[in-house]
């Protein structure tokens, strides 16, 4: 998804990151750790994830 890394090339495979605002940034969270988790082939990063949600949804 070459749009959406544009927009987010601050954040680096390895790092903690926290996304926070409106509900679609739960969406986007969601979003990024299922596709973290996919093979490089399918635009992924093979690596694990770990998706917290503290918003109460």
């Amino acid at each position: 998804m070459p749009p959406l890394d544009q927009k987010l090339a601050p954040v680096q495979l390895g790092r903690f990151t926290v996304f926070y605002g409106s509900p679609y940034s739960i969406t986007l969270s969601f979003l990024l750790s299922v596709r973290s988790q996919l093979p490089p082939e399918e635009g992924g990063f093979d690596s694990p994830a770990i998706f917290i949600d503290g918003g109460n949804t």
